[in-house]
């Protein structure tokens, strides 16, 4: 997203020039062409006219598994090298997309195919670290819950930062405003 190109490429790229190559992040060019990334001036808007690709492997910041799902917002689901982040408290790390804590699960549950993608052919494709696409038989809803506060098994309420200002939209709506 442009988004992460301004406020997280960019500037790192302005530091040390050698940031997307040792990150194994390509840069493409409109044609789909991979450019130099050193032939990009990056202080500039036009910096966000490229599209970023991270080689696939452990060092991929979506980790080993990104779950695409149908959205106008570019959002999908992914598994991350961080595996730590899962036990903070406060879990807005991510530029929008969604974590995913156990996605070889997940994976399994959705391919649900146990002849063609049980653990061995899912592990073996994992470990080539190249790039997969698979589309599932049929389609499957994906209901994204957004909450701020909840009671947990201990019966104790628990709240949550509002990352993305909804508390106050619903409130408003509510009230009837």
């Amino acid at each position: 997203p442009v988004s992460i190109i301004k406020n997280e490429i960019a500037p790192k790229m302005l530091k040390d020039p050698t940031y997307l190559t040792r990150s194994r992040i390509r840069v493409l060019n409109g044609r789909g062409e991979e450019v130099d990334p050193r032939s990009i001036n990056w202080a500039s808007e036009r910096a966000t006219n490229y599209t970023l690709r991270q080689d696939s492997g452990a060092q991929n910041s979506l980790g080993s598994i990104r779950i695409s799902m149908p959205n106008s917002h570019a959002v999908y689901m992914h598994d991350t090298p961080s595996r730590s982040l899962f036990e903070a408290a406060d879990r807005a790390f991510s530029s929008g997309c969604v974590r995913v804590e156990r996605p070889l699960e997940l994976t399994r549950l959705l391919l649900n195919d146990a002849q063609k993608w049980n653990e061995e052919t899912i592990a073996k494709t994992l470990e080539s670290e190249q790039t997969r696409n698979v589309t599932l038989p049929r389609k499957i809803p994906v209901l994204l819950a957004y909450w701020t506060a909840w009671v947990d098994q201990e019966n104790r309420v628990n709240f949550r930062r509002d990352v993305y200002g909804q508390d106050t939209r619903w409130a408003e709506g509510l009230d009837g405003e």
